[in-house]
Protein backbone atom coordinates (compact mmCIF):
# COMPACT_ATOMS: atom_id res chain seq x y z
CA UNK A 1 0.00 0.00 0.00
CA UNK A 2 1.40 3.12 -1.25
CA UNK A 3 0.53 6.02 1.09
CA UNK A 4 0.18 9.71 -0.23
CA UNK A 5 3.44 12.09 -0.21
CA UNK A 6 3.95 14.61 2.47
CA UNK A 7 6.41 16.56 0.73
CA UNK A 8 8.12 16.99 -3.08
CA UNK A 9 11.49 18.02 -4.10
CA UNK A 10 11.48 21.01 -6.01
CA UNK A 11 14.11 24.01 -7.48
CA UNK A 12 14.73 26.92 -5.17
CA UNK A 13 16.37 30.34 -6.28
CA UNK A 14 17.91 32.38 -4.43
CA UNK A 15 19.59 36.06 -5.22
CA UNK A 16 23.16 36.20 -6.11
CA UNK A 17 25.61 38.78 -4.14
CA UNK A 18 24.90 41.32 -6.76
CA UNK A 19 21.12 40.26 -6.58
CA UNK A 20 20.97 40.82 -2.86
CA UNK A 21 22.89 44.03 -3.52
CA UNK A 22 20.47 45.01 -6.12
CA UNK A 23 17.37 44.34 -3.53
CA UNK A 24 19.25 46.31 -0.97
CA UNK A 25 19.34 49.37 -3.02
CA UNK A 26 15.95 49.68 -4.35
CA UNK A 27 14.69 48.88 -0.42
CA UNK A 28 16.64 51.59 1.01
CA UNK A 29 15.66 54.49 -2.08
CA UNK A 30 12.04 53.36 -1.45
CA UNK A 31 12.61 53.72 2.21
CA UNK A 32 14.53 57.30 1.65
CA UNK A 33 11.96 58.14 -0.84
CA UNK A 34 9.00 57.57 1.40
CA UNK A 35 10.75 58.92 4.85
CA UNK A 36 11.10 62.34 2.63
CA UNK A 37 7.53 62.67 1.44
CA UNK A 38 5.44 61.31 4.05
CA UNK A 39 5.66 64.04 6.47
CA UNK A 40 4.73 66.72 4.06
CA UNK A 41 1.86 64.56 2.73
CA UNK A 42 0.47 64.78 6.45
CA UNK A 43 0.95 67.69 7.37
CA UNK A 44 -0.56 68.99 4.48
CA UNK A 45 -1.63 73.04 4.14
CA UNK A 46 -4.40 74.22 1.75
CA UNK A 47 -6.50 76.74 3.33
CA UNK A 48 -9.59 77.95 1.31
CA UNK A 49 -10.67 81.71 0.66
CA UNK A 50 -13.39 81.70 3.53
CA UNK A 51 -14.28 84.37 6.21
CA UNK A 52 -14.23 81.23 8.50
CA UNK A 53 -11.89 79.20 10.62
CA UNK A 54 -11.76 76.32 12.51
CA UNK A 55 -9.36 75.97 15.77
CA UNK A 56 -9.12 72.77 17.55
CA UNK A 57 -8.67 73.64 21.08
CA UNK A 58 -6.10 70.87 21.91
CA UNK A 59 -2.96 73.02 20.18
CA UNK A 60 -0.71 74.62 21.75
CA UNK A 61 -0.23 77.91 22.31
CA UNK A 62 2.42 78.87 20.02
CA UNK A 63 0.23 77.44 17.27
CA UNK A 64 -2.82 79.88 18.80
CA UNK A 65 -0.23 82.82 18.30
CA UNK A 66 1.17 81.81 15.16
CA UNK A 67 -2.90 81.77 14.06
CA UNK A 68 -3.08 85.62 15.34
CA UNK A 69 0.15 86.88 13.58
CA UNK A 70 -0.64 85.28 9.94
CA UNK A 71 -4.06 86.84 9.65
CA UNK A 72 -5.77 89.96 9.32
CA UNK A 73 -9.20 89.48 12.08
CA UNK A 74 -11.08 92.19 9.66
CA UNK A 75 -11.85 89.40 7.35
CA UNK A 76 -12.95 86.83 9.62
CA UNK A 77 -16.19 86.60 10.73
CA UNK A 78 -16.38 83.46 13.17
CA UNK A 79 -13.31 81.13 14.78
CA UNK A 80 -15.14 77.97 16.21
CA UNK A 81 -13.00 76.14 18.53
CA UNK A 82 -13.70 72.36 19.44
CA UNK A 83 -12.62 69.78 21.36
CA UNK A 84 -13.44 67.47 24.29
CA UNK A 85 -13.36 67.34 27.55
CA UNK A 86 -10.40 67.60 29.30
CA UNK A 87 -8.93 64.81 31.18
CA UNK A 88 -6.48 65.74 33.23
CA UNK A 89 -6.19 69.03 35.38
CA UNK A 90 -10.35 69.70 34.77
CA UNK A 91 -10.45 70.20 38.64
CA UNK A 92 -8.22 72.73 39.27
CA UNK A 93 -9.58 75.40 36.49
CA UNK A 94 -12.54 76.82 35.41
CA UNK A 95 -13.15 75.54 32.01
CA UNK A 96 -13.83 71.60 31.59
CA UNK A 97 -13.01 71.50 27.73
CA UNK A 98 -10.31 71.23 24.77
CA UNK A 99 -12.62 73.63 23.26
CA UNK A 100 -13.12 76.31 26.40
CA UNK A 101 -9.47 76.31 27.13
CA UNK A 102 -8.75 76.87 23.14
CA UNK A 103 -11.28 79.85 23.25
CA UNK A 104 -10.10 81.73 26.35
CA UNK A 105 -6.67 81.39 25.27
CA UNK A 106 -7.73 82.91 21.56
CA UNK A 107 -9.25 85.92 24.01
CA UNK A 108 -6.44 86.35 26.10
CA UNK A 109 -3.84 87.16 23.20
CA UNK A 110 -6.26 89.47 22.08
CA UNK A 111 -8.86 88.10 19.84
CA UNK A 112 -12.35 89.52 20.20
CA UNK A 113 -14.97 87.92 21.80
CA UNK A 114 -17.41 88.28 19.03
CA UNK A 115 -15.38 86.24 16.76
CA UNK A 116 -15.44 83.38 18.83
CA UNK A 117 -17.63 80.85 19.36
CA UNK A 118 -16.52 77.72 21.54
CA UNK A 119 -18.70 74.14 20.62
CA UNK A 120 -17.30 71.44 22.74
CA UNK A 121 -17.88 67.94 22.22
CA UNK A 122 -18.66 64.92 24.28
CA UNK A 123 -16.43 62.06 25.96
CA UNK A 124 -15.64 59.31 23.43
CA UNK A 125 -13.05 56.03 23.83
CA UNK A 126 -12.19 56.79 19.55
CA UNK A 127 -12.22 58.76 16.79
CA UNK A 128 -12.88 62.20 19.12
CA UNK A 129 -11.58 64.37 15.72
CA UNK A 130 -14.60 63.21 14.56
CA UNK A 131 -17.15 63.51 17.07
CA UNK A 132 -15.77 67.40 17.46
CA UNK A 133 -16.37 67.51 13.94
CA UNK A 134 -19.55 66.22 14.27
CA UNK A 135 -20.16 68.33 16.85
CA UNK A 136 -19.55 71.48 15.64
CA UNK A 137 -21.72 70.37 11.90
CA UNK A 138 -25.23 69.80 14.81
CA UNK A 139 -24.04 73.57 16.29
CA UNK A 140 -23.52 75.25 12.70
CA UNK A 141 -27.38 73.69 11.38
CA UNK A 142 -28.85 74.41 14.57
CA UNK A 143 -27.84 78.42 14.29
CA UNK A 144 -26.41 79.17 11.10
CA UNK A 145 -25.10 78.03 7.82
CA UNK A 146 -21.36 78.04 6.38
CA UNK A 147 -20.69 77.26 3.54
CA UNK A 148 -16.36 76.81 3.58
CA UNK A 149 -14.29 76.90 6.79
CA UNK A 150 -10.75 76.66 7.30
CA UNK A 151 -9.41 74.15 10.21
CA UNK A 152 -6.29 75.43 11.80
CA UNK A 153 -4.38 72.52 13.61
CA UNK A 154 -1.01 70.66 14.00
CA UNK A 155 1.72 68.77 11.51
CA UNK A 156 0.74 65.94 10.80
CA UNK A 157 -2.40 65.74 12.05
CA UNK A 158 -3.62 68.33 9.69
CA UNK A 159 -4.73 65.60 6.51
CA UNK A 160 -6.46 63.44 8.88
CA UNK A 161 -8.31 66.56 10.55
CA UNK A 162 -9.35 67.57 7.15
CA UNK A 163 -10.79 64.58 5.79
CA UNK A 164 -12.84 63.67 8.88
CA UNK A 165 -14.21 67.43 9.15
CA UNK A 166 -15.12 67.10 5.01
CA UNK A 167 -16.93 63.90 5.93
CA UNK A 168 -19.10 65.57 8.69
CA UNK A 169 -19.20 68.50 7.08
CA UNK A 170 -20.27 66.33 3.87
CA UNK A 171 -21.42 68.31 0.73
CA UNK A 172 -22.58 71.30 2.76
CA UNK A 173 -19.15 72.85 3.27
CA UNK A 174 -16.05 72.97 1.91
CA UNK A 175 -13.11 72.30 4.20
CA UNK A 176 -9.64 73.71 4.12
CA UNK A 177 -6.66 73.26 5.99
CA UNK A 178 -3.86 74.99 7.61
CA UNK A 179 -1.07 72.92 9.32
CA UNK A 180 1.46 74.87 11.86
CA UNK A 181 4.79 73.17 12.08
CA UNK A 182 5.43 71.23 14.83
CA UNK A 183 8.30 72.71 16.89
CA UNK A 184 9.05 69.32 19.06
CA UNK A 185 10.74 68.35 16.11
CA UNK A 186 12.31 68.92 12.85
CA UNK A 187 9.53 67.73 10.07
CA UNK A 188 12.81 67.06 7.59
CA UNK A 189 14.01 64.95 9.92
CA UNK A 190 11.11 63.66 11.70
CA UNK A 191 12.85 59.78 11.58
CA UNK A 192 15.65 60.92 13.93
CA UNK A 193 13.70 62.22 17.16
CA UNK A 194 11.61 59.79 19.38
CA UNK A 195 9.25 62.42 18.91
CA UNK A 196 9.04 62.94 15.27
CA UNK A 197 8.93 59.02 14.81
CA UNK A 198 5.92 58.07 17.29
CA UNK A 199 4.08 61.46 16.30
CA UNK A 200 4.26 60.37 12.47
CA UNK A 201 4.17 57.02 12.82
CA UNK A 202 0.53 57.30 14.99
CA UNK A 203 -0.72 59.52 11.75
CA UNK A 204 -0.14 56.87 9.60
CA UNK A 205 -2.05 54.29 11.28
CA UNK A 206 -4.68 56.12 11.86
CA UNK A 207 -4.89 57.83 8.70
CA UNK A 208 -4.78 54.37 6.64
CA UNK A 209 -7.89 53.26 9.37
CA UNK A 210 -9.90 56.48 8.67
CA UNK A 211 -9.19 55.77 4.65
CA UNK A 212 -9.80 51.99 4.75
CA UNK A 213 -12.13 51.46 7.67
CA UNK A 214 -14.00 55.11 8.45
CA UNK A 215 -17.14 54.84 7.30
CA UNK A 216 -19.19 56.89 9.49
CA UNK A 217 -21.64 59.26 8.24
CA UNK A 218 -24.17 61.69 10.00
Amino acid sequence: MRYPRLFKQQNVYFPTFFGWLTIFIISLTSLFIFANSIHPFLAVCKPINSKVFIIEGWLPDYCLEQFINNYNFDDIDKIFVTGGPLEQGSYLKEYNSFAAVGAQTLKRLGITDSLIIEVPAPYVQKDRTFTSALALKKFISNSSTIDSATIITLGVHSRRSQLLFQKAFSDSAKIGVVSIRNRDYDPKYWYVSSMGLKTVIVEIISYIYTKLFFSKFE
